[in-house]
């Protein structure tokens, strides 16, 4: 199996309402400790980041393309907003497949993991697949398009 990984945003910038959280790095961080809790508790996984190091800073065409041949393309983010409405986990999965079982199961981890480390008002916002405007197959977020 192969997976990949991608850290969303450039790191040390994108700060969101959270002076001093730059969520490129939380993103980045948490991709590095995802792959080497996979690598060391799975085996026959192939885990490849989409960067190697906080400095790189890839184009979304070229995060993508790792993830064509993949198994499974996830797309880290954090995207912190002072609304609690806009807090939570979310899944995006490509309009070119039938991803969400698979986003509400790893959602729901992700949601477990936060409450068990003391986030307790985290939820999972939903599932959500969403065109181009002006064409149906193809995915609005760029990641999504490429991979």
């Amino acid at each position: 199996m192969k997976i990949v990984l991608d850290p969303g945003h450039y790191t040390g910038y994108n700060a969101g309402a959270i002076p001093g959280f730059y969520e490129g790095n939380n993103n980045f961080e948490a991709c590095v400790y995802w792959k080497e809790y996979i690598e060391s508790h799975y085996e026959d996984v192939e885990v490849i980041l989409t960067k190697h190091t906080m400095d790189e800073n890839p184009t979304l065409i070229e995060r993508g393309a790792l993830g064509r041949d993949a198994d499974l393309f996830y797309s880290w983010h954090s995207n912190y907003y002072i609304s609690p409405a806009a807090h939570g986990v979310s899944s995006f999965s490509s309009v070119r497949r039938d991803g969400k079982k698979l986003c509400d199961t790893i959602s729901d981890a992700v949601v477990s993991t936060f409450k068990k480390y003391g986030s307790s008002d985290t939820y999972y916002r939903g599932y959500t697949q969403r065109a181009d405007r002006d064409y149906a197959d193809v995915d609005y977020y760029g990641v999504l398009r490429s991979a």
